[in-house]
């Protein structure tokens, strides 16, 4: 005889945290499908393994809760799933180190612009270490690069396609 889940009404709190469980799931799934990743938490001792085993964990979780939810419900959610995007964000220290710089999205075009005039002009990649241009974005970037500042895409670093630098 197959068991049955009892359905009951989501709360507008229940709704956005099943969200969240979703949208945690997805990151894992998008996190287990990078071979960067991989080759990272390779080099913890059972890291890959313990994130595969939460992906499963979170999965079924998913797959249960769902069936906790009545029947028109879970189609809503369903479609709002479909175009959900969900970001981390993290914030920065109240008061920045002085020697820190903030830079807003709308400033990454300047930015970019001052990079590649400066870098292209150079010639010099090889002297990028102690260039100060090279030193502050080197300090402000969250990548490590492998090619002068002439050859990235400052753009592309911040939306967070920076594999390839």
């Amino acid at each position: 005889m197959m068991e049955t889940t009892k359905t009951q009404r989501l709360t507008v709190e229940e709704t956005s945290y099943i969200l969240g469980l979703f949208a945690s799931r997805n990151m894992l799934m998008r996190i287990a499908g990078t071979q960067r990743m991989e080759t990272r938490l390779k080099m913890i001792p059972n890291g890959w393994r313990d994130l595969k085993m939460m992906f499963q964990r979170i999965d079924w979780l998913c797959v249960k809760l769902m069936e906790t939810i009545p029947e028109e419900k879970r189609e809503t959610l369903a479609v709002q799933m479909q175009g959900m995007h969900y970001k981390i964000y993290t914030h920065m220290d109240a008061a920045p180190p002085k020697d820190y710089a903030l830079v807003n999205t709308s400033q990454y075009d300047t930015v970019c612009i001052a990079a590649h005039e400066q870098c292209m002009l150079c010639g010099h990649p090889e002297r990028c270490k102690s260039c100060q241009l090279g030193k502050a974005l080197d300090a402000h970037l969250p990548f490590s690069r492998t090619k002068s500042y002439a050859y990235i895409d400052l753009a592309d670093v911040i939306l967070g396609n920076c594999d390839n630098y």
